[in-house]
């Protein structure tokens, strides 16, 4: 019989698969584990335990989803924008943000509540949120819908709208409190466009594209002023010109009368006809089309600049590198002589000067075409439209054109999926009726996609793959990653020092493992996307790393999931990168759980780990992330029940991870309220901080004030089972139904929530045997040293169901006394029998930091 020791000394390899079991030989085995839930791994090689969440606000809904989107104008001034259907609410300093608040005098015991609020300006349906009332502290804390009464007053309705809020039973209300109303904008996207909203922010503006909606921007102004425009394009982009010659449009029914050049000016309407039946669509209004001039037989000629023979007087036309100008007022002048050159400008009117001060006004008329938008439609062969970008030409209101363009975007062709900025281009892709295609603004102008041959013009390019291809998301970084539903391109200039230009733009398929639905996200030059599992609506099970290879001069997309395959469960749904305290690659799955990944590749770190929220039934709907005081924030949107706890319903994985169905509202009781609510992770607890600092509770609030025993704005978690962290004691408590807990000792500091399991086990030790390997040798575990770091609380032992409390006590302890956080090897026996496997398993639940640098057992193996 071998005794020997066997050392973990980190666990960068994260949570592996279970189909690693037997590879002894693979460095990740080593230094990986079984299990790793609610623990992260540190890119140092240790792991601690997540840090709790802090409730935030209630959503408006308990079925609607949201979509969490970082606003981030500098470090410093960064936002979580919540979308929902039809609505946008703004998040910041792990706070909901509210317009100015209101002082309450008065709130009256009865059904429903009436508050006064001397001339407090809001409209019935007004989102409020009460603060620091004295007295009625049940209303503390909490959202109301306003039904408003009078100039002074309104009555409170709960946060469906509809249910009054009956205070009859409330503790009278004896002084103090604020209302203030939550800051919103109405949108136009609805529940199922949510999820496939994509985002391009520049400064103080997010543009917001979606295949069913035109391009919209949201602008904040103020800490409390945001809006939502459409912004107005004139400019394009367009689809290929018509080729059918047949297809004539012509013109009628001017609003105003023409020109003197005999053009018509921008704003005039008109009447549009199309010599084909089927031209036109309903969905079309809102559209553009490009008019072209046919060429020959306009009779406009360039300036016959120095030509004495070749009279000037107003209303004469002539052209300059390719546009059409008139001369409006001619002074002292009769033929060209006195005139040496003419400019070259695209808007306006510019005085030329001659000899003898001699003089002309040059009015820029348009470039030989001019752009129209439909306001109205008749029928397949006439619309109604308005001039909208440069004067109509002359020969195509006398003579109509053939040679005209549709506008590539439309409610009849759909809009871009996709946008991202890259080299000072607004960059779009992917509408239904061009799936391949991608459009780029003009240089440093994001809202003009007016094409042509000069470097700063916008650009069109359809992506060639040999299949009928959707571009899914764009990514800027090194190059513009496009993703699509068969494969991922590199889109840049065909040299790293030079600028992408629409002469030098080249677009090369690197990898062709296709992207499903969900957005990526980038870490410095690294993409990574999750790979299509079949229909790229399907939520998906692996996660690619778009990475450049010197070696190869190319792209390659690595499976970062490949020894974790199964991490990811049923697939994922959204992804978030947290850059500080650690690099972290934030996902949720199907079930409501979420699996992170600690990536660290210059310290060849890639460790998963997955995370279940505290709480009964606790489900994550979405994530986000923004730079906050302390750290990267997580933001979270969690379902969660609250009523009887024992209520509540579940089904269980095989690996033990309790969830609802993904239809929880049939799957809980009656009894039992099913609410959403927007959390935030806290910071990472320092290795510099007491205690009684520490939160790890999920969706927690914290108290620090003046001696007290009784707790109250505890309403989300009213008739829950909660945790608290009273001075940096641990004891459990009930919240009443009205949102209070009494403690069984007076606290300054107090953090109360839901508590959370953290669990680690390790892979089965190989320290080797006599006769070789130990891996199918009976075993037994009789020591285990755990090198721990400010750290408290804990069990230990090899399975769940034989798990001893880890002692931090010594006799010199004051009976009754916490424990201080400890550092340094602790000598833990352990419970292990004789098996084929010697494993570790460690079960963390009290909100108390828990860090684990080091594990060494002791094993004697038979043989």
């Amino acid at each position: 019989m071998a005794k020997v020791q066997a050392l973990q000394s980190n666990f960068t390899g994260g949570e592996l698969s279970p189909r690693l079991d037997g590879r002894v030989d693979v460095t990740k085995f080593k230094n990986g584990l079984r299990l790793c839930e609610n623990f992260i791994v540190l890119p140092h090689g240790g792991v601690r335990k997540r840090s709790g969440t802090k409730f935030v606000v209630q959503q408006k809904s308990a079925t609607d989803e949201v979509v969490l989107v970082p606003f981030q104008y500098n470090v410093e001034q960064s936002y979580v924008l919540l979308f929902g259907p039809s609505y946008i609410w703004f998040l910041k300093d792990q706070g909901i943000i509210t317009h100015s608040a209101v002082t309450i005098t008065a709130i009256s015991k009865a059904n429903p509540a009436s508050v006064t609020a001397p001339a407090h300006g809001y409209s019935t349906g007004d989102r409020v949120i009460i603060q620091n009332v004295s007295g009625m502290t049940e209303v503390n804390n909490r959202q109301f819908v306003v039904t408003v009464t009078g100039a002074n007053s309104f009555t409170l309705a709960d946060v469906d709208g509809v249910t009054a809020v009956d205070s009859s039973a409330y503790t009278t209300y004896t002084s103090g409190g604020t209302v203030a109303e939550i800051v919103e904008l109405t949108t136009t996207y609805t529940a199922d466009d949510l999820a496939t909203l994509s985002f391009a922010q520049s400064a103080d503006t997010l543009y917001i594209a979606h295949k069913n909606h035109p391009l919209r921007k949201v602008t904040r102004s103020s800490h409390t002023s945001w809006s939502l425009v459409e912004p107005t394009i004139n400019t394009g982009p367009f689809r290929t010109i018509n080729s059918d010659r047949t297809n004539e449009f012509t013109f009628s029914s001017f609003s105003a009368s023409a020109s003197s050049y005999g053009t018509h000016i921008v704003g005039t309407t008109c009447t549009m006809t199309a010599a084909n039946s089927g031209t036109f669509d309903a969905d079309m209004v809102g559209a553009l089309f490009r008019l072209n001039e046919e060429g020959g037989g306009t009779g406009i000629t360039s300036a016959p600049v120095g030509d004495s023979t070749a009279s000037i007087a107003a209303n004469q036309l002539y052209t300059n590198s390719g546009k059409v100008y008139g001369v409006f007022a001619v002074s002292g002048a009769t033929d060209w002589s006195s005139f040496t050159r003419v400019p070259d400008h695209d808007a306006g009117t510019v005085r030329v000067t001659g000899k003898s001060g001699h003089y002309f006004d040059a009015d820029f008329l348009h470039p030989a075409y001019c752009v129209v938008r439909v306001t109205a439609f008749t029928s397949s062969t006439q619309v109604t439209v308005q001039i909208v970008r440069y004067q109509m030409p002359a020969s195509i209101v006398t003579s109509g054109t053939t040679f005209w363009e549709e506008g590539a975007w439309s409610d009849y062709r759909g809009y871009p999926r996709a946008i991202a900025f890259y080299e000072q281009r607004l960059f779009l892709a992917g509408s239904e009726s061009d799936p391949s295609v991608l459009w780029s603004s003009r240089s440093a102008a994001y809202e003009d996609f007016e094409d042509g041959a000069d470097d700063d013009d916008a650009l069109i390019y359809r992506i060639t793959s040999g299949l009928a291809d959707t571009i899914r998301w764009l990514a800027s970084g090194r190059v513009l990653t496009a993703g699509s539903s068969n494969g991922e391109y590199a889109i840049a200039a065909s040299s790293q020092n030079e600028a992408l230009t629409p002469s030098n733009f080249k677009a090369n398929p690197q990898t062709s493992y296709g992207t499903s639905d969900c957005p990526p996200v980038r870490v410095n030059q690294t993409v990574l996307y999750p790979q299509r599992q079949g229909d790229p609506s399907n939520p998906a099970r692996k996660l690619r790393e778009f990475a450049y290879a010197y070696e190869s001069d190319s792209f390659n997309s690595t499976d970062i999931t490949v020894f974790s395959e199964h991490i990811l469960g049923n697939g994922a749904t959204r992804l978030a990168y947290q850059v500080e305290p650690d690099s972290l690659i934030w996902v949720r799955r199907t079930d409501g759980l979420l699996a992170a990944c600690t990536y660290e590749r210059m310290q060849e770190v890639v460790a998963w780990h997955r995370h279940q929220m505290g709480g009964e039934g606790a489900r994550v709907n979405t994530i986000g992330v923004i730079p906050g005081v302390d750290g990267d924030e997580l933001w979270l949107s969690v379902t969660r029940f609250v009523g009887d706890p024992d209520d509540i319903g579940y089904l269980q994985a095989e690996d033990g991870t309790r969830f609802t169905t993904e239809d929880e509202l049939d799957f809980v009781t009656e009894d039992t309220e099913t609410v959403r609510y927007v959390e935030v992770m806290a910071p990472a607890f320092r290795d510099d901080e007491d205690k009684e600092d520490a939160f790890f509770l999920d969706s927690g609030l914290t108290y620090t004030g003046n001696l007290t025993s009784t707790l109250s704005g505890l309403w989300h978690l009213r008739n829950q089972n909660v945790k608290v962290l009273n001075n940096g004691n641990v004891e459990s408590a009930t919240v009443s139904a009205t949102g209070k807990i009494t403690l069984s000792q007076p606290t300054t500091r107090a953090h109360v929530g839901f508590s959370y399991t953290s669990k680690l086990e390790t892979q089965d030790f190989e320290a080797g045997a006599q006769a070789g390997t130990a891996q199918s040798r009976a075993k037994r575990i009789s020591q285990v040293y755990l090198r721990l770091l400010n750290s408290l609380g804990g069990s230990i032992g090899p399975d769940s169901s034989n798990l001893r409390t880890i002692s931090y006590r010594t006799g010199s302890m004051a009976h009754g006394s916490s424990p201080s956080l400890y550092s340094g090897l602790k000598e833990l026996d352990f419970d292990g029998g004789w098996e084929r496997y010697a494993r570790v398993r460690i079960e963390h639940s009290d909100p108390l930091p828990f860090h684990v640098t080091g594990i060494v057992s002791e094993i004697n193996v038979s043989g």
